[in-house]
């Protein structure tokens, strides 16, 4: 029950988002509204007659009056800015609320036949009472309540002040340091919500001509919220229920309420999963597209109508999927244990999954399989890097370390040996090992972790970035055999998002080196556009440099040694064997004739290399990192490197994904998802995933409530926590009582869980927020 209201022996209040009113008395509530859309707000007449609120009928959040009895209301604003009632005037003509139809929160009146609604001149407004007369009116000047910042003591805290309605006199009567809310005018007293003695919110009476201020309630455990006067009563929310204060006989007692609900918001309801996509990836063929919404993984064809939920667990959460390269088996993270592990099952519903994790105290990012289907590659929150071995396909030989090689730059090894050492959290025998580590932050905070890593043709390298000290990125390989890191570029540019091409002979990167700084002429200071280069490393010493003119002769020659060495490295499966010529490597490193400009996400395929490009520049959008399917401001761009032409394969997107042949890509933009070929022309749109009609059931909602605190401790005593919050699911009321604006305890439990680390952790790099999901590859 929230935003209540009283007038004579009868209350109003916001429940499952519709009116209801009841009896000062108790027993049972009558439902007013029914409307899909939310009503809150509700604010009586000075007559008792009419009730204002706030509704989201049409659309956006306007003014709304009814009969106090129930009936069809009558809309009196329209305006797309938030319209939130707040009260009558005395007189009962006008209906108060306050909008941010300018800079900021100001408070307007309109009258009940709906006429244009008239500002009045108070300055800026968060809550608002008139005085009896209706020549002044006490008010907060900001709603940093609606911010949940307990204990806040900065400058947007909030006091009572008094204006005249014509707005010559402006005066603040309270100056305590913390909450001082919703001010009530009641004769010569001004009640209002504080929280100046013992931390907890209670109702206060402030004496206006006396400037005396009274404790009024002494609630210990819970605070006082959405208090309103009517008459001589004060009605408020605390520990989840209503309760009354009575001004004349300064006590407050709980009202008992029966609210015959259907409670059809806990009933299964079935949705689409469409509408809930947030990572999709494409297999060998790309035939078949694996989804990730609302927790559950999904394979869905894109040549043929075939749409299949894969996990089906209500009660957990799946994420970052991604299909073996024979398209047989998915690997995903899961919680089902209540910490995220990997697991790999078959691309059937039902299937018994397989561990490849265990013991994991972390947040995991997206996981890609070894072309040859034996290996995991991940990286987690901790800016670790892992390889795991996949159950059943055999040892990686990963951690066989050649002790006889030096750690040494040139030689690229990253980090000493001894450090690379198996996690010893696999699964039945299996392998998780530890590939590299970094140890600096990133300076935007949001490339802080390694993200972006690839496989190598063949499975035995692994390329990825790391953040070096001056918080440039630098790119490494890695070789599973061997057990060692080599670094191939050094930090004097911010090198990100590497990959090998298709026969092993490069590895591609982009690189923000290129410099052409603009004069600000506001800030006094230069910005630099099109940052972003595409560059290639020619891995081996033999061959001819790409993109690059040389004697037709020698063109021959090195072709041919090129072809004969090509020929001599061909292993038992019949792929090409990978080898780095690490020796003047940095000798061998070349730009990619392509226009400097703002890329990210590289990628390739044979003949060819991809990229999302946008026109602006400048720092990525939190969306992109948080929500990558409501982004549509990128382009897709193929580089096809024998023409050495570019052109544009996908226009309108905000990622992208290849299948493992390159003749399809998987995108999201803006809500939608689809498949396109790569062959052609396409914009956002096209190739929609087919989901065959297939719904998602969303179970007994019940179970959320039991994932809302960790196991852990934050620092509190949990017995005391989850009774306390029981308690505000008293029997027969299973709306969960959080507001709209006030998901406190949920973000609290989110947050601890994906930023524990180690002692280690905190020695190296001291307190930190915790780290974001997302990824630059």
């Amino acid at each position: 029950m929230r935003y209540p209201d009283i007038s004579g022996d009868k209350v109003v209040f916001t429940y499952e988002d519709d009116l209801w009113s009841a009896s000062i008395k108790g027993g049972e509530a009558v439902r007013l509204t029914s409307h899909p859309g939310m009503e809150a707000f509700a604010h009586f007449s000075p007559d008792g007659k009419w009730i204002a609120f706030t509704g989201s009928y049409d659309g956006g959040y306007d003014v709304y009056v009814i009969p106090a009895a129930g009936g069809e209301p009558k809309r009196l604003t329209y305006h797309p800015s938030y319209d939130r009632v707040v009260g009558w005037t005395p007189d009962g003509k006008y209906v108060l609320f306050v909008s941010n139809r300018a800079r900021y929160n100001e408070l307007y009146k309109v009258d009940t036949a709906g006429h244009y609604p008239e500002k009045v001149t108070v300055d800026m407004v968060a809550y608002a009472s008139f005085s009896p007369d209706g020549k002044r009116v006490a008010l907060n000047r900001f709603n940093s309540d609606r911010m949940n910042w307990k204990g806040y003591r900065g400058g947007m805290q909030q006091d009572i002040w008094i204006a005249d309605v014509g707005g010559k006199k402006f005066e603040r009567v309270t100056h305590w340091t913390g909450y001082d809310n919703f001010p009530m005018w009641h004769g010569g007293q001004i009640f209002f919500d504080s929280d100046r003695e013992d931390g907890r919110m209670n109702i206060y009476a402030y004496d206006v001509d006396s400037g005396e201020k009274t404790r009024c309630t002494f609630h210990k455990n819970w605070d006082v919220e959405f208090p309103e006067i009517g008459d001589d009563r004060i009605v408020y929310v605390c520990q989840g229920y209503l309760w009354i204060y009575d001004i004349l006989t300064n006590k407050s007692e709980r009202l008992s309420i029966d609210i015959p609900s259907d409670r059809w918001r806990m009933r299964d309801l079935f949705v689409s999963p469409a509408g809930y996509l947030q990572e999709i990836g494409l297999g060998a063929d790309g035939d078949y597209a694996v989804v990730q919404s609302r927790g559950d993984i999904y394979l869905v064809g894109t040549e043929k109508e075939k749409a299949e939920n894969l996990t089906r667990t209500p009660g957990s959460r799946e994420l970052h999927p991604a299909l073996s390269p024979s398209g047989d088996r998915v690997a995903f993270f899961s919680d089902r244990t209540g910490e995220y592990e990997l697991y790999t099952a078959p691309t059937k519903a039902g299937a018994e999954w397989t561990q490849v994790t265990s013991g994991s105290k972390t947040y995991y990012y997206h996981c890609i399989w070894s072309p040859d289907g034996k290996r995991i590659l991940f990286g987690d929150k901790d800016y670790k890097l892992f390889v795991a071995d996949v159950p059943g396909k055999g040892k990686s030989g990963a951690g066989k370390n050649d002790k006889k090689e030096k750690n040494s730059v040139r030689k690229g090894a990253g980090k000493k040996a001894s450090e690379k050492k198996d996690t010893g959290r696999g699964v039945d025998g299996g392998s998780v090992k530890m590939i590299d580590r970094c140890y600096y932050l990133k300076d935007n905070e949001i490339f802080w972790e390694v993200s972006d890593y690839r496989w190598s043709p063949d499975s035995k390298w692994v390329v990825y970035s790391k953040v070096n000290e001056n918080l440039n990125n630098s790119i490494y390989v890695y070789n599973v055999e061997s057990g060692k890191s080599y670094r191939l570029t050094d930090d004097r540019y911010d090198d990100y998002s590497p990959c090998f091409d298709s026969e092993g002979n490069y590895i591609y990167f982009l690189s923000r080196r290129n410099f052409t700084p603009e004069l600000d002429p506001f800030m006094d200071n230069n910005l630099n556009r099109d940052m972003s280069v595409v560059m290639v490393i020619q891995l081996k010493a033999d061959q001819r440099p790409p993109f690059y003119d040389v004697e037709e002769d020698k063109d021959e020659e090195t072709a041919e040694k090129g072809e004969s060495a090509d020929k001599e490295k061909k292993d038992e499966e019949g792929s090409k064997s990978v080898e780095i010529d690490f020796d003047g490597i940095s000798e061998r490193i070349f730009e990619v004739p392509i226009p400097s400009g703002t890329y990210k996400a590289l990628a390739a395929y044979k003949g060819h290399i991809t990229y999302l490009s946008r026109k602006d520049f400048g720092f990525p959008g939190l969306e992109e990192f948080f929500n990558p399917n409501s982004v549509s401001y990128y382009d897709l761009k193929s580089f096809d490197a024998d023409k050495e032409e570019t052109k544009t394969i996908l226009k309108g997107i905000g990622f992208y994904s290849l299948s493992g042949d390159g003749k399809k890509a998987a995108y999201m933009s803006a809500g939608m998802a689809g498949v396109v070929k790569t062959n052609g022309s396409s914009s956002a749109g096209d190739g929609l995933l087919n989901w065959a009609g297939l719904k998602q059931r969303v179970t007994d909602k019940r179970f959320l409530l039991r994932s809302i605190y960790p196991r852990e401790g934050l620092g509190c005593d949990l017995p005391q926590i989850r009774t306390a919050h029981s308690l505000c699911r008293h029997e027969g009321r299973h709306e969960l009582h959080h507001r709209p604006d006030d998901r406190r305890a949920h973000r609290l439990a989110r947050v601890h869980r994906r930023s524990r680390r180690s002692a280690e952790d905190i020695l190296l790099q001291g307190e930190r927020r915790p780290t974001r999901r997302g990824s630059r590859a």
